[in-house]
């Protein structure tokens, strides 16, 4: 009792006083009267018990981080050992008797807890022969499943992987198999899951460390919130090389909390974003005020397959996951007014999403009277963009579409609203049309201009602009270029 003792010495009565009088039992002989501070027993002891909830929470919290972070083999021993030290402290500070309690119960917990540790496997042994070269890449993005992002990456790893070691590391084992068919038999690209488990886990940012650690990659590359994993993972370390694709706008791709540890990242210089289309890159560097960051646009595996356009048949097509911002509902409704005066005309909707019910329901009659395909599985679309004479996007917003990409790789006339790249591949009555705005009667509008077009367009001038190869090229330059960069920095330094 000795530290309340000095305490209520030094302060008296005064607000501390009364503060602090919740944390002792009333008429306890070893503190004050009891006339001098409240007399709620429940309140004091919910009080009391929630501190000690909340303390548990963060030190236990703090302690695994730690570990993970200094690359120990974590166990329940170790964490709960640095949380009692903690507890123990905040507890002396509030209260001896608290303290007292809280090491009698936290010491029976860490017993029962701990009597058999479990330290943290790894999800995949490294060679040894990888770990002593000095040009890894390792591109770090969510999953491989579908999606244009996902495509992307599978591509850009089996292009650069013709000069250059590339880990493809994922957080979930999601992946599909026409990722899985670009990847595979490639010496060159190693595939690594860390099986991350829905919400919190520290098991993979301790293995998301670990693998860092051990690979020392030249660069790492992320994509989607893949950074925002990375960064919390391994911010305490020095001298990584980090580039993140910027997919979309700068409003959409990151919120709240991750957007604050974005705009520290790219102003410490710790991450160099890289833009996608002219759009992305205005919306980076106004939203994170930063000064011309580089562009690289997207790029695909062109495919010289084309079908010509006098056997194609009367359908449009779109391709994407069925949300809010890729705005097929709209695209549904325009085309049953456009059915109506076209009825020989058909839509293919490829994708999933969380819409699709909603769509589907709005869609029943144009998918009962066979005018609207809805696809959902389809693993190679090659053979589907060849049946086709148009493709439509009528995004809200967009990055960079790959989708678009493969739609201009397959000499399909673009219906599109006048969002991301598609602005700078798209020329009006020639290669395509604008939709003016996303709404339901503009994109009907825009269906109905672009009749007299179909059947003539030509993008073979545009396909040298989106081949993988060229982007790969670009990326391999500016990964030299990065590493270059900071290896004479650090020599500096050390002069």
């Amino acid at each position: 009792t000795g530290l309340w003792d000095a305490y209520f010495a030094f302060f008296g009565n005064n607000p501390g006083t009364i503060f602090f009088g919740f944390l002792s039992e009333p008429n306890s002989s070893e503190f004050l009267p009891a006339a001098q501070y409240p007399h709620n027993l429940y309140l004091s002891i919910l009080f009391r018990w929630g501190l000690f909830g909340l303390f548990l929470f963060i030190g236990y919290i703090y302690s695994s981080y730690k570990i993970a972070l200094e690359g120990k083999a974590s166990s329940n021993k170790m964490a709960i050992g640095l949380t009692l030290i903690l507890l123990f402290i905040f507890g002396m500070a509030l209260d001896i008797l608290f303290a007292r309690a809280i090491l009698y119960i936290y010491f029976a917990i860490f017993v029962v807890i701990t009597a058999k540790p479990k330290s943290i496997g790894r999800p995949v042994t490294i060679d040894e022969n990888d770990l002593k070269k000095e040009n890894i890449i390792v591109e770090l993005i969510p999953s491989l499943a579908r999606g244009g992002a996902e495509r992307f990456v599978a591509s850009l790893a089996h292009s650069m992987s013709k000069t250059e070691l590339v880990y493809v590391v994922t957080f979930y084992d999601d992946i599909t198999e026409k990722n899985r068919e670009i990847i595979a038999n490639n010496e060159n690209i190693k595939l690594v899951c860390l099986h991350k488990k829905r919400g919190l886990d520290f098991k993979f940012y301790d293995n998301l460390l670990w693998l860092i650690k051990s690979l020392k990659p030249k660069v790492i590359h992320t994509h989607i919130y893949a950074l925002f994993n990375l960064l919390i993972a391994t911010w305490s370390l020095r001298g990584l090389h980090i580039v993140h694709s910027v997919h979309n706008l700068a409003p959409n791709e990151a919120k709240h909390f991750r957007r604050i540890l974005y705009y520290f990242a790219f102003k410490m210089k710790k991450v160099l974003p890289v833009a996608i289309s002219i759009s992305t890159k205005s919306s980076y560097e106004k939203y994170y005020h930063l000064s011309n960051i580089p562009l690289i646009y997207n790029g695909i595996d062109v495919d010289a397959n084309v079908a010509p356009n006098t056997t194609r048949k009367n359908i449009m097509i779109n391709v994407g996951r069925m949300t809010e911002q890729k705005n097929q509902l709209a695209l549904v409704e325009a085309f049953e007014f456009f059915v109506t005066d076209n009825p020989h005309w058909e839509l293919y909707i490829v994708g999933n999403g969380p819409l699709k019910e909603v769509i589907m329901e709005r869609a029943k009659l144009l998918i009962a009277e066979g005018k609207l395909k809805i696809l959902s599985d389809v693993e190679n679309l090659n053979e589907v963009y060849n049946t086709c004479q148009a493709f439509v996007l009528p995004s809200i917003y967009e990055g960079n579409s790959i989708a678009l990409l493969e739609a201009i790789n397959y000499n399909l006339f673009i219906i599109a609203t006048k969002v991301g790249a598609a602005t700078e591949y798209l020329i009006p009555n020639v290669n395509g049309i604008f939709v003016s705005s996303p709404a339901m009667y503009d994109i009907y509008l825009a269906l109905t201009k672009a009749l007299p077009y179909l059947g003539k367009t030509n993008n073979q001038a545009l396909l040298e602009k989106i081949s993988i190869e060229k982007t790969a090229s670009e990326y391999l330059s500016l990964f030299t270029q990065i590493s270059e960069k900071k290896t004479k920095n650090k020599r500096h330094a050390r002069v």
